[in-house]
């Protein structure tokens, strides 16, 4: 079953919704608040696909709810 899509109401809150109501979003948001900010670790601790959750990072990244921080630049590596 397809989710309801909020993308035609201008409004702030649909916004939120169209982001946190996807059901991946609102476990890894938790799981990086928990501490978990590697994407190995939050990938372990989720037991996610590498696809999903990279996708979902970057929808995050991209709406400012988290931010990419490089930990490592040989291989160049971020959290």
């Amino acid at each position: 079953m397809k989710r309801k899509d909020f993308a035609h109401i201008d409004s702030d809150l649909a916004r939120a919704l169209d982001l946190l109501g996807e059901r991946w979003t609102l476990l890894i948001v938790q799981t990086i608040r928990d501490g978990h900010v590697r994407f190995e670790a939050l990938r372990e601790e989720l037991g996610i696909a590498r696809n999903i959750l990279a996708s979902r990072l970057e929808g995050l990244v991209g709406a400012g709810v988290v931010e990419r921080r490089a930990y490592t630049e040989r291989p160049p590596r971020d959290e």
